[in-house]
């Protein structure tokens, strides 16, 4: 029997609820299916093409948790696990904290990230879990969404990345597009002065009601529609809450 496996992007995530409505652990959940090839037959299984990975994250935080509570409980038998061939498929952790990931860090390759924040902010918080323990990490994406897109431009320059910036690809949540860093740059600089300029526009509107759309059109290009308002100074700092 010949079976193949094709490359997935694999939701996995870490919870605050660490138990479920039986009282068993509930400490990582994924949304995605299990691949066909484990539940084929056994001999599929000990081909080797998918491997139970993640109860060992189980199983720390499981532990943290309790040591956290003064307490002392046993593991219980069964830990949550999921079928990857990390090989080939994308681990994506949403905005779970990277330090839960601690335990399978150097097995991971290809990660995707949904952080909350920034790169600043990312970086700030957990840029030394990324660097010295995803030490094997082939490749990175990293989804922005709304206004934090505009706190990663320029990324590739600021911080450092363990898959080097050849392998460092951001998505943009609006259309899910997929670029690399330099693309982003243009990208997120054209979004920012368009969103900077509808601003404009609603101040101009706002100060000149009377003002027919083309009159404010003709008003903007002779300020210069390549101009930046002076409020975009400093949006490269901008992070919103």
């Amino acid at each position: 029997m010949t079976l193949t496996v094709e490359p997935r992007v694999v939701d996995v995530r870490t919870v605050s609820e660490f138990l479920d409505r039986e009282g068993s652990p509930k400490v990582i959940v994924s949304s995605t299916l299990v691949p066909a090839v484990p539940q084929t037959c056994r001999e599929a299984r000990c081909q080797g093409l998918y491997q139970k990975h993640f109860s060992e994250v189980a199983a720390a935080l499981l532990t943290t948790e309790a040591q956290e509570a003064g307490q002392s409980l046993p593991l219980p038998k069964q830990l949550p696990y999921f079928w990857l061939n990390l090989d080939m498929d994308v681990v994506s952790i949403g905005a779970s904290p990277l330090r839960h990931f601690l335990p399978i860090a150097p097995r991971i390759k290809r990660l995707r990230l949904a952080p909350s924040k920034g790169a600043s902010g990312f970086y700030f918080s957990q840029g030394r879990h990324l660097n010295a323990a995803f030490v094997n990490l082939e490749e990175i994406q990293i989804v922005c969404v709304g206004q934090q897109r505009w706190g990663w431009e320029q990324a590739k320059v600021w911080h450092s990345w363990p898959c080097g910036l050849g392998n460092l690809y951001f998505i943009d949540a609006t259309d899910n597009r997929m670029m690399e860093s330099a693309e982003m740059d243009v990208v997120m600089d054209e979004s920012r002065k368009e969103y900077f300029r509808q601003i404009w526009v609603n101040d101009l509107r706002a100060a000149q009601p009377d003002e027919s759309d083309a009159a404010l059109d003709a008003i903007l290009a002779r300020a210069g529609e390549e101009e930046e308002p002076e409020r975009s100074a400093g949006i490269y700092e901008y992070e919103s809450p």
